[in-house]
């Protein structure tokens, strides 16, 4: 009768090796796994918000009549040195638009329209319309409230640099409406004037914007490439009239810092209601 045989202890212990190199590795795997889940999600999550952000912008160049990209301040007085003094330059670049907008309080109720001679810009006398000043700046992401901030802690460290994208707009202004008087004209153009063709022609020249109300658009923004170079999010070019918005975000996901696209996104947008 042949004795039963076990395994020894060396077999065993060989086997609980395997075992523990086999446990590693599944565990690495899951490790790597979620690691590469969570940093596609959010690469997907900042794209579509890239998108977004840049079409909205883009539908708002195509309707102005009106466009600037340097030249002048936004919200100055208020402004601290953490947003530049309200600055538009390469470090907190902007771009200003003048767009007409139809509204159903003022339909059949006046009729914008300026009796000059000068030079006009957009539908002066088309009744229900005001005109709206938009500026879109690039900010630090510091100048947010926590509660207009989504937690990152490494975005919210200045030396990271991220920025954020907002559109500052007009305030409505109070009392009553006549004709030729534009309601945005309180916050928008200097003085009392009121009418639009001044307006119009204030939003040219003028130095400052103040009374906006800002707004977020996007966050996590660079206005650097992951080489350091630095993006120009808006460039006009009055010749074409063109609008270039490029742009790309810059995230911190599980301890890898991503730029995304690789290639900052670039939209050419014609502002076709500006007058050649």
């Amino acid at each position: 009768m042949q004795a039963e045989q076990g395994l020894t202890l060396v077999e065993m212990l060989v086997a609980m090796a395997i075992m523990g190199i086999v446990f590693v590795l599944v565990t690495n795997w899951q490790v790597s796994t979620l690691s590469i889940s969570t940093r596609t999600n959010a690469m997907s999550q900042r794209l579509t918000d890239l998108t977004d952000a840049t079409g909205y912008v883009g539908d708002r160049v195509r309707a102005a009549i009106a466009v600037r990209d340097s030249g002048f301040t936004v919200n100055a007085s208020g402004a601290t040195a953490a947003t530049n003094s309200g600055k538009c330059d390469a470090v907190t670049p902007c771009l200003a638009l003048l767009i007409p907008e139809s509204d159903e309080q003022l339909k059949g109720a006046v009729t914008l329209s300026d009796s000059s001679a000068t030079p006009k810009i957009g539908p002066l006398s088309t009744t229900g319309v005001r005109y709206r000043v938009y500026v879109y700046r690039m900010e630090p992401r510091s100048i947010l409230n926590a509660d207009d901030r989504m937690d990152d802690a490494w975005a919210d460290d200045s030396t990271n640099k991220v920025m954020v994208l907002r559109e500052y707009r007009g305030v409505v202004a109070s009392g009553s409406v006549t004709a030729t008087v534009c309601p945005e004209a309180v916050t928008t153009a200097a003085g009392s004037t009121t009418s639009c063709n001044a307006l119009a022609t204030h939003f040219r020249t003028a130095s400052a914007f103040s009374g906006l109300q800002p707004y977020l658009v996007t966050d996590h923004l660079s206005l650097t490439n992951a080489s350091g170079g630095a993006l120009t999010p808006f460039a006009w070019d009055a010749g074409t009239r063109t609008i270039t918005l490029r742009f790309q975000t810059k995230q911190s996901v599980r301890g890898n810092v991503t730029f995304l696209p690789a290639t900052p996104y670039t939209l050419k947008v014609q502002a076709r209601n500006v007058a050649p």
